[in-house]
């Protein structure tokens, strides 16, 4: 091997190692940024999700209040046909002793 040859490869050889490099620097950048996009996409969705469970304990709680409305429209109701019944045989009762 003459000296020709050898300074080409050692040439070869030093191109080689700096592009390793680059290539090295490339990817450790390129993993640091993905890292930072994956952190701040997980802290971003942190208050997404809370919002969403606000708005679900806000939606149980009116789901709640609606069915706590109707029972009492339909205990009102039951209290008031009672009431009605009373009235009718009570006046039947009167009805009843002058015969």
């Amino acid at each position: 091997m003459d000296e020709r040859e050898r300074d080409y490869l050692r040439q070869q050889i030093h191109d080689l190692e700096r592009s390793k490099r680059r290539w090295r620097l490339a990817t450790f950048s390129l993993a640091a940024a993905l890292a930072i996009v994956l952190v701040v996409g997980a802290m971003s969705s942190f208050p997404m999700m809370q919002m969403v469970r606000t708005r679900e304990r806000a939606m149980l709680e009116m789901e709640r209040a609606r069915y706590a409305e109707e029972e009492a429209r339909r205990q009102a109701e039951q209290a008031a046909q009672q009431l009605q019944q009373r009235e009718r045989q009570a006046k039947q009762s009167e009805a009843g002793p002058r015969n």
